[in-house]
């Protein structure tokens, strides 16, 4: 039979408080070797699954390769129909010229031809490549004159979309007709760097 008083004597000794400590030590020593190794296979696991997305990357290199050659071809191409200036203003001019060619070729008068610019409109460390300048246009004229100015812009050699068009009877048996165009350019050297 268990003698509780010389139990409780004997663990108020100094070796029995030592070996419980020894003990609790060891348990806690236990404890942060079996963390340890659950920390290190979780980060042995996440290496895994790394080398498992680059090798899968890598394996795609071949087909990234060509979709990047694809769309600098894309890029060139789509580069031969943009107009090219060191300025906003100089190719809203060159835009502003070539349209009033294509109205008087087609028989329209221009009541307003009018770029509008917007000023520099890139941000610092987003600037992109192709920008637009939109182009309002009020003309007088009949339906062929308009047919054949758009004709004209669908055969020129430089990239214009027609966001919208009103066509309005005049008194004089004439159209008035209201365009909102946007040209499309890329800047040359000289605008980039500054």
């Amino acid at each position: 039979m268990i003698n509780l008083p010389v139990l409780l004597h004997k663990a108020r000794s100094k070796p029995f408080l030592i070996g419980l400590a020894l003990v609790l030590l060891a348990l806690n020593l236990g404890k942060m070797a079996v963390n340890y190794y659950k920390d290190r296979q979780l980060q042995v696991e996440s290496r895994v699954e790394l080398l498992e997305q680059n090798r899968k990357s890598l394996a795609r290199i071949d087909e990234l390769r060509e979709s990047v050659s694809a769309l600098e071809a894309r890029k060139t191409q789509l580069g031969r129909y943009l107009f090219k200036g060191e300025s906003e203003e100089q190719i809203a001019s060159a835009m502003q010229i070539m349209l009033q060619e294509m109205v008087s070729k087609a028989n329209l008068a221009p009541e307003s031809l009018r770029p509008v610019l917007r000023g520099s409109s890139v941000e610092k460390g987003k600037e992109k490549e192709i920008r637009d300048i939109a182009i309002k246009l009020r003309l007088a004229g009949d339906i062929q004159g308009f047919l054949d100015f758009l004709a004209g812009l669908y055969r020129s050699e430089h990239l214009f979309i027609i966001e919208n068009f009103v066509l309005k009877p005049d008194r004089t048996d004439k159209l008035k007709i209201l365009m909102d165009l946007k040209g499309f350019y890329s800047l040359t050297d000289g605008e980039k760097q500054q």
